[in-house]
């Protein structure tokens, strides 16, 4: 039997710091398959010597423990170079030595440290074993790469000038030594004929094997683990998920047993596509296993291969050789779509700065643009054009003053635009954004640290006016958002996959090179931030900033129930998401929502639960972030609603179908976890299956997740939080500011979209409190062609505003004056509100009686344009000054009729609940109530109480915690009845009562009783249940 040899000679170019540091030197070799250490053998030390140069000389034959013929295809030699320090004394009481240290012949512990690390695979690419010389060059530590971390990614040799050399030899034979090639017959039905049912095996072995195939795939399975799945593997055939923890149960990969593995895995169930991405892993370094996982990623679409394209790349790193069945599929995909072409030429770019990856990135990247042709070819010599372009301008934006920024960053946009005028292209963010050049006026940065490139791009299609938006960064690593957007765009499609559409907004970000890319602007957008600071400084704090922001964007009632329905959707989903992810630093510069509703975050350079600090202080103490201004939206006012229970059930919803898909979420980050970006390593991908609960069962995710939504909901630092961010931002001013607009109403209108104003009167005036005293005053406005006249509700406030826009745009015009009071507020009087209602009146007389370029100017049409609160405020009773108090309505009866309005009348009360026997026991989920009636002044204290009927002895009671002061409580709480068969459980009567606790009795608001034996148990019933009173 013949046994492996390597004869080691020496080891040269050592670095000079070594010498003095290190007074030996050893090295260890490793054979390794996949993520198996087959056998480990270690030289004698040695000294450092030198002639011409220091050199350490080994001249030693390592023998290794395992047999030429038993070797895996796939196995790869792996040295490492190690120093031994001084010698330390070795404890009686510390046997055996901590992994930086080794003993000598003494007894004595040597500290020791990993200096070099390089590997070569022993069969080359025609499977012939190696055999005579070879140089392998040393990767060492330095700041781009670290042994401890990073040597699992070396599959290439270091090309690094400088680096350590060492000669090693194999014995030389007259004859080649091959790899046998593996035979199997693909129409043999042997293996088919060994299959069996899984049902054939008892339950209880059922049970364990599918505890087994649902345990963390990140965890190592123990020897007794592999051993039963591998011996039982004939009941799994047709459970396709299972195969790639059988394969990693297999006993060996030598030739000899290829032939069966193969056969295996060609009458197994075949994997979706997707699941198979698993075995592209460095587990499963066979290249017939590769080849057979690419046959299935071919039923990918080409919109689907972009999904995955940075996953398939990485995954270009596991293969043993260059020439590799994936990369023939991703050219090929080329060949058949340009965004495929054109998505592979960018991520391969910004590999190529990786060094363990750079040798077989440039290869791709050239073979790419060897057979995609010159059209290609030009239009990705002007992408990179234009990168270089704006890189540029970024560096001299860095150097000039503050006070020049904005000039430099304008005179030389006018010199890439006539760049582009001439030679128009795509973006690189997608091929379908072409642009032929700037808008350079409009163009901009922001004051930041990296102060980013905000670009208007002109696009050429002229059946559009529509500009591009994208931002152009230097400074910051975009990989982390560029995963963190895929990851989002990839959950949003699992979801829609299971009819759950959230209406997630999300937008494409490139990496073009080192610590540079581009990112797409969404349209119509604005930071959190700024929609809290219409409020004042304190916005962050207040409850109705995003309510009036959304109202004053959408100024038909229609218009904004359809923007609290996107904002309730997109709200669930980045909450999900955003959780899943641990993103951080989540200030509202960094949450954004768009006119229509949809909310969305940025900047992800803070994940996967690498929180930001302040002073010492975790600045990120929830989940995710939920805030009181949020949820005003989702209720329609300041008290909880049903419709914050339906956001509760989406959020939910979600969180479970992302529960479903862990392994093939897993998948994703496990093949990015060697992508070397910053935070991703195999800590975090165990962050991501930590948070997925995969102990818990759906109900009790439901809940947990329940618990999160009310912490991130309570927490005040939140908000402390957008707070400090809104001062340390003081100092920045936003740029292009449209001085045709006015700050509550944020579009422009004109006399040709709203109609020719003929008549203004001020009709009337009242008060509300919002929660302050505000007097509204109720103008008519009539419009030429419209038979009735609208009415408009403006606040004095509103009228100082649009005096002072019309007194600067027309100095010469003679407008009456609107006493500006010292204090607005102690002007809030009955006396101050008549007065100012007779100034009012003689300003719009005045108006009108002005040219006509004034009185029908589009800022006259923008201020009386009808918005939601004039609408509401027709079917609303306003408290007119002469009307007598008994006439007014309360705060919260004009809540709740505007819920009404929005939403629809009230129903009867309800309780929801979910239903279902599983391990021997009832589970019911308390989800929750609404509509519940109160016999007291205020919202109930309620709570459920649960029983099994009969029960005279009340052993069955059960009963949730109490939610105080809400009509529409949300529970989330699971009851459990166990040991209880299922057909006794049939004869019983499931007893749900809803209780209001008051001081001194409890009053029951109603119950319903539901008969088990008219429910399938076996499957889950979720339902709402009515409560009957008494």
């Amino acid at each position: 039997m013949d046994t492996l040899l390597c004869q080691v000679g020496v080891c040269c170019q050592l670095q000079p710091e070594w010498l003095t540091t290190f007074k030996e030197f050893k090295i260890r070799f490793q054979l390794i398959h996949g993520n198996h250490r087959l056998s480990t053998a270690t030289t004698k030390t040695v000294s450092p010597s030198k002639s011409f140069f220091h050199r350490l000389s080994f001249e030693e034959w390592i023998p290794f423990d395992w047999p030429i013929f038993s070797l895996p295809r796939e196995v790869k030699l792996e040295l490492t170079l190690i120093g031994i320090k001084n010698t330390v004394n070795q404890s009686d009481g510390n046997p055996s030595p901590p992994a930086n240290m080794s003993t000598n012949s003494s007894g004595s512990l040597e500290p020791t440290q990993e200096l070099g690390v390089g590997s070569m695979y022993l069969f080359d690419f025609n499977q012939i074993l190696a055999d005579g010389q070879y140089l392998i060059p040393l990767w060492i530590n330095s700041s781009e790469f670290s042994i401890e971390s990073d040597a699992k990614l070396i599959n290439s040799l270091c090309f690094e000038r400088g680096n350590p050399l060492v000669h090693i030899s194999f014995p030389e034979t007259d004859f080649e030594i091959k790899f046998p090639p593996t035979i199997w017959d693909q129409t043999n039905d042997s293996a088919v004929k060994l299959q069996r049912n899984i049902n054939s095996l008892d339950s209880a072995t059922q049970t364990e094997l599918f505890q087994l195939l649902n345990r963390n795939p990140l965890e190592p399975m123990s020897c007794g683990d592999r051993e039963q799945l591998w011996d039982r593997r004939y009941y799994l055939y047709d459970c396709a998920e299972a195969l790639p923890k059988v394969l990693l149960a297999s006993h060996t990969w030598e030739s000899t047993a290829l032939s069966d593995i193969y056969a295996m895995v060609q009458h197994w169930s075949p994997l979706s596509p997707i699941d198979s991405m698993q075995l592209l892993l460095p587990s499963f370094p066979d290249i017939n296993i590769r080849q057979m996982t690419v046959k299935w990623l071919k039923k990918l679409s080409s919109d689907e291969v972009c999904d995955f394209m940075p996953q398939l790349v990485q995954a270009l790193r596991f293969d043993a050789y260059l020439d590799s069945p994936l990369i023939w599929f991703l050219l090929e995909s080329c060949l058949s779509s340009v965004r495929v072409c054109h998505h592979l030429y960018w991520i391969l770019k910004c590999n190529i700065n990786d060094q363990t990856f750079t040798y077989r990135s440039r290869i791709y990247l050239n073979s790419l643009l060897a057979i995609v042709g010159e059209s290609m070819n030009l239009m990705i010599d002007r992408q990179e054009n234009l990168c270089q372009s704006l890189s540029s301008i970024c560096d001299h934006i860095k150097s000039a003053k503050e006070s020049q920024r904005l000039n430099t960053l304008l005179r030389e946009l006018e010199t890439v635009n006539d760049y582009l005028i001439q030679n128009p292209t795509v973006l690189p963010l997608s091929p379908s954004m072409g642009v032929c050049g700037f808008d350079v006026k409009l163009c901009s940065y922001f004051p930041s640290n990296s102060l980013p490139l905000k670009l208007i791009f002109k696009n050429p299609d002229t059946k559009t006016s529509s500009s591009l938006e994208a931002l152009f960064k230097c400074g910051d690593d975009l990989r982390q958002d560029m995963l963190s957007m895929q990851m989002i765009q990839i959950m949003d499609k699992v979801w829609l996959k299971e009819g759950l559409d959230l209406r997630m907004i999300t937008f494409l970000c490139t990496a073009t090179d080192f610590r540079k890319g581009m990112i797409e602007m969404v349209p119509n957008s604005e930071t959190l931030r700024k929609i809290q600071l219409e409020h004042g400084l304190t916005g962050s704090f207040k409850d109705r900033p995003i309510a009036e922001w959304l109202q004053k964007h959408n100024t038909s009632e229609l218009e904004y129930h359809h923007s609290v329905e996107n904002f309730t959707y997109s709200c669930a989903g980045y909450s999900v998401a955003t959780y899943l992810l641990g993103i951080c630093d989540r200030h509202n510069d960094n949450i954004m929502l768009t006119t229509c509703g949809h909310l969305f975050h940025i900047d992800f350079g803070k994940f996967l639960g690498d929180s930001q600090m302040m002073a010492g202080f975790k600045r990120d103490r929830v989940a995710f972030v939920l805030t009181q201004d949020m949820a005003y939206v989702i209720n329609g006012g300041d008290k909880p609603s049903k419709q914050f229970q339906f956001f509760v059930d989406l959020c939910c919803q979600a969180f479970n179908v992302l529960r479903k898909n862990a392994n093939f979420l897993l998948s994703l980050f496990s093949l990015m976890m060697y992508s070397r970006i910053s935070g991703l390593n195999a800590e975090a991908v165990k962050y991501i299956h930590r948070a997925l609960m995969p102990g818990l069962s759906e109900s009790e995710a439901m809940s947990q997740f329940t618990r999160m939504i009310e912490d991130s909901l309570r927490s005040r630092f939140t908000k402390f939080n957008f707070f400090i961010h809104n001062l340390a931002q003081l100092r920045f001013t936003g740029d292009h500011n449209d001085q045709m607009l006015l700050s509550f109403i944020p579009k422009k209108f004109t006399k040709e979209s709203d109609g020719l104003i003929t008549g203004l009167e001020a009709m009337d005036c009242y008060k509300k409190y919002e929660p302050e005293k505000v007097y509204y005053y109720v103008l008519r406005v009539d419009r030429q062609f419209q038979p009735d006249p609208s009415y408009i509700h403006r606040t004095y406030r509103e009228f100082i505003e649009f005096n002072e826009k019309l007194n600067n745009f027309y100095p010469l015009a003679k407008f009456h004056v609107l006493p500006r009071s010292s204090n607005l507020i102690r002007g809030n009087t009955r006396d101050a509100a008549l007065q100012r209602m007779h100034d009012i009146s003689l300003f719009l007389k005045g108006l009108m009686l002005l040219a006509h370029e004034i009185s029908h100017a589009d800022i006259v049409y923008t201020f009386f344009h009808p918005l939601l609160r004039d609408q509401e405020g027709v079917n609303e009773t306003t408290i007119s000054i002469a009307s007598p108090p008994g006439n007014s309505m309360s705060n919260s009866s004009q809540a709740m009729s505007r819920r009404d309005t929005l939403y629809g009348p009230a129903i009867a009360g309800q309780v929801k609940l979910s239903i279902v026997y599983k391990n021997m026991s009832l589970v019911i989920m308390i989800m929750h109530a609404k509509n519940l009636v109160s016999s007291r002044s205020t919202a109930p204290d309620s709570y459920v109480k649960t029983y099994l009927n009969p029960d005279p002895n009340k052993l069955t009671k059960r009963k949730t915690r109490v939610l105080n002061k809400t009509c529409h409580p949300t529970f989330m709480e699971m009851i459990l009845y166990h040991g209880i068969p299922l057909e006794k459980l049939q004869q019983k009567t499931l007893q749900v009562s809803v209780w209001d606790k008051t001081v001194t009795e409890n009053i029951l608001i109603g119950g319903t009783h539901i008969m088990l034996s008219q429910l399938d148990l076996k499957n889950e019933t979720c339902d709402w249940f009515a409560l009957q009173g008494n």
